[in-house]
């Protein structure tokens, strides 16, 4: 059974990890997507064969076994409380997310 993995931003970063996972280039199962900008994202996930529903964030969370951080920094001021809360693993990818978190 491949690894349930919700992404968190669908910006560059974000598009370019369902693109992957969408080809079968990385082995787990795109459960969810999540993105401050839904009417934005749309049309992008229609691209993809194997549409992930859009969810709220604990949903998203709720679903996945590992969160993929690929938002804002600021953003992951509320990710990551609600990934960890969850007892889910979380992979940051704003990496000024970590050095800039006081």
């Amino acid at each position: 059974m491949k690894m349930r993995v919700g992404i968190v931003g669908l910006g560059t970063i974000g598009r370019t990890l369902c693109q992957a996972i969408d080809r079968g280039e990385v082995p787990v199962q795109l459960v969810a997507v999540t993105t401050r900008h839904h009417e934005r994202a749309r049309p992008f996930l229609r691209e993809l064969c194997h549409q992930p529903p859009w969810l709220s964030l604990d949903e998203l969370v709720a679903r996945s076994e590992l969160v993929i951080e690929a938002a804002t920094q600021e953003a992951l001021d509320t990710i990551a409380p609600c990934t960890l809360h969850q007892g889910r693993d979380l992979l940051v990818l704003s990496v000024g997310g970590i050095v800039g978190s006081s």
